[in-house]
């Protein structure tokens, strides 16, 4: 008799903690498991993510809900539903934003490679204004991708016909995450026949997030090459964003043509005419007929014949 009343005062002191331990409680929880929540960035590195939760109210009666949030890294604005009252047995979805820039004008582009940041919500139960119980759910936050190149250089040096000069060219990497330059294109304006070797040193190259390279281009123009001015466009390919990235002002090289000899006589004299003969000469004109001795003397007894003549 004694053994069965022990049982039955455990059985009866055991029946309120299975009561308290059932219990109905309220719940909250997000819409999608999806882990890392990923902040697409556009052009200007804005994004905007909206994260959908739910709070379900298992009691008979409301419960009033106040949310708050925390970031473990960065400062992003974030819309968030005010105080709220789910009713009994009822379950309520929710939404909140968060939006922001990807880049500080210090770090440049934040990374893509791995979580930036753990997002939590905090929804707390409230009577008169007062805290009585809290729960939190945690979101991982990542960026998206994002490429971008820059291409710079140093001012090329004048080169004249049929001869080379180098340069200097920068490429870097301004993007979140590493990238590789698919392809190299110089563009030039004016000169067709000035050539530019070199590229196949850029191409192919891996650059990290904030990484630059300087990189070597050889100039040259051949003999038939005119003075000109010549307006050169670096454009380099980004294998993330499959797109042309360029310098933003071209760079100029000048070619200079030695200017034409004029073309001279090397048998002619100093005074530029030699005399040939008794009769001849030869002029920086050509060969022009002279007055000679000869013509002189014959000239003067044709005078004198002629004026005996009309003496007579």
């Amino acid at each position: 008799m004694r053994h069965i009343l022990l049982a039955l005062i455990f059985v009866i002191g055991a029946i309120p903690l299975q009561v308290e331990a059932q219990a109905p409680d309220w719940e909250l929880g997000w819409e999608t498991e999806t882990e890392p929540e990923i902040m697409a960035l556009d052009d200007e590195l804005y994004f905007s993510l909206t994260l959908e939760y739910w709070v379900d109210n298992q009691r008979p009666i409301p419960v009033e809900i106040d949310f708050e949030f925390s970031l473990s890294e960065g400062y992003f604005d974030v819309d968030i539903p005010s105080k709220t009252t789910i009713e009994g047995q009822s379950n309520e979805s929710f939404s909140l934003e968060i939006s922001g820039y990807g880049y500080s004008s210090e770090d440049g582009a934040f990374s893509a490679d791995s979580v930036y940041s753990t997002f939590t919500l905090t929804a707390f139960e409230t009577i008169a204004d007062q805290d009585i119980s809290q729960k939190n759910i945690d979101k991982d936050l990542q960026f998206s991708k994002y490429n971008l190149l820059w291409v710079d250089n140093e001012p090329f040096p004048s080169l004249y016909s049929g001869a080379d000069v180098e340069g200097s060219v920068f490429v870097g990497n301004r993007g979140n995450t590493g990238d590789v330059i698919t392809d190299v294109a110089v563009e030039i304006k004016s000169c067709p026949q000035l050539v530019f070797e070199g590229q196949e040193e850029i191409n192919g190259q891996i650059l990290t997030r904030g990484e630059s390279k300087v990189y070597t281009l050889k100039a040259s123009a051949p003999q038939s090459h005119p003075t000109k001015t010549c307006e050169i466009t670096i454009k380099v390919r980004s294998e993330g964003s499959g797109l042309w990235y360029a310098n933003n002002v071209p760079f100029t090289i000048t070619v200079v043509a030695p200017e034409a000899g004029d073309d001279t006589n090397d048998d002619t004299s100093p005074s530029d005419q030699e005399t040939m003969g008794n009769d001849i000469e030869i002029t920086d004109s050509g060969i022009l007929p002279s007055i000679t001795l000869f013509s002189t003397l014959t000239a003067v007894g044709f005078a004198a014949i002629l004026r005996k003549e009309s003496a007579e």
